[in-house]
């Protein structure tokens, strides 16, 4: 009570010499408004007017220190119902302890009460996990998978439209399959979210009984420490102690039937949740695997289609006059004399039958020469393989 009244009146003290200082301050901003003569008078105004802010400062900070000591001796005093301190523990090595060291004794031992109080947890409260939680996370992970489901289906929406501008067939077949590879995945993810909502709900059904449950064990515990003290101080055969083991009773039935409900919804209505969860991530793995079967088959016919187109292309006519070309050059006397002094041959035919497809024989060659004659680009890559050791241009 002494701290509070001096904390009452350093604050008074501090607001009445602020108001003294700014009417002073005023009154002299007045006075050199009207008269321009500057005198002894204004002088003395304003070093009154100072010396009342530093009365103000003092006290403001007279009355802040004495606000905070008050503050921590009342923490100290009710914080966890415990006796105030002593005075002999207020004092170090047996002397008096001062101001300054009693207020850093007290922030000490709050800081000590705030570690020790509010960072130190319950290994044990770590694991343990509510069906409260467990009903959150579905709930995060069906919001996800509607969120997943829309960007699905906007980027089919985005691949159809843009490869119908493609102007190459097979393309344009290729980037529809794999859109519809996305829808197929989008409609399996559907069932599951509708699954996982189902669990959800079969989760809060569960949460409640365990909520029930929980509050009934925290009831019976307390009707069990209220019989005790009523047995202590009234006796076994008092009436308020018979009234307390009737609630006890009562409680102890009611969590009883709320465990058996508990296991029912666990054994039938969650089980038959997660079974229907089981043949929903089946299905939809058996239709993801059909599809991507078939997609990985019309990538195969794309590659032969790319093969043929690749092959037409070699039997062009520039193809064709480029080798004509090539040939010509290569059947050049000089050209024939320089591969003969290297002792390079120029890939005939008729020297060698490494130029032959695979499957011919020599006597098919025989047979028929113009149809098993190898192109002049098969020669010519022939002859490149003669290379390995001699280079002409060395």
């Amino acid at each position: 009570m002494q701290e509070n009244r001096e904390v009452t009146e350093n604050i008074g003290i501090a607001v009445i010499v602020l108001y003294a200082s700014v009417y002073l301050f005023s009154v002299l901003y007045s006075v050199l408004l009207t008269s321009v003569q500057f005198s002894s008078f204004y002088i003395f105004f304003i070093l009154l007017s100072v010396f009342l802010l530093y009365l103000y400062t003092c006290h403001l900070c007279q009355a802040t220190n004495s606000l905070f000591l008050y503050t921590m001796t009342f923490h100290e005093l009710f914080r966890d119902r415990k006796v105030p301190p002593k005075v002999e523990e207020l004092t170090l090595e047996g002397k008096p302890a001062s101001t300054l060291i009693r207020v850093l004794e007290r922030f000490s031992s709050m800081s000590g009460i705030v570690t020790s109080s509010h960072f130190k947890k319950d290994p044990e409260a770590k694991t343990r996990v509510s069906a409260s939680e467990i009903q959150a996370k579905m709930n995060k992970m069906v919001k996800f998978h509607r969120r997943l489901e829309a960007q699905q289906a906007d980027t089919a929406q985005s691949l159809n439209n843009w490869a119908a501008d493609l102007p190459h067939l097979n393309s344009r077949q290729m980037i529809q399959e794999f859109a519809s590879i996305l829808l197929t995945q989008r409609a399996g993810s559907i069932t599951l979210s509708e699954k996982l909502e189902r669990l959800k709900d079969s989760f809060s059904l569960v949460n409640d009984r365990e909520r029930k449950l929980n509050d009934l064990a925290a009831a019976r515990t307390k009707l069990l420490k209220n019989v005790k003290d009523s047995e202590t101080k009234y006796g076994v055969n008092a009436s308020c102690t018979t009234l307390l083991k009737e609630k006890l009773e009562e409680v102890q039935c009611n969590l009883e039937v709320v465990e058996i409900q508990c296991i029912r919804s666990l054994s039938h209505e969650l089980k038959d949740t997660f079974a229907e969860y089981l043949i929903a991530i089946q299905n939809y793995h058996a239709r993801l695997s059909d599809a991507s079967e078939a997609y990985y088959a019309c990538l195969i016919s794309f590659q032969k289609d790319d093969r043929l187109i690749d092959q037409s292309a070699n039997n062009s006519d520039v193809t064709r006059i480029l080798a004509d070309e090539s040939s010509k050059a290569r059947s050049s006397p000089a050209c024939s004399q320089c591969f003969r002094e290297l002792g390079i041959t120029t890939g005939c035919a008729h020297d060698s039958s490494r130029n032959m497809y695979p499957g011919d024989s020599q006597s098919n060659l025989n047979h028929n020469p113009q149809q098993f004659a190898p192109s002049p680009i098969q020669m010519s890559n022939d002859a490149a393989y003669d290379f390995l050791e001699h280079d002409p241009w060395q």
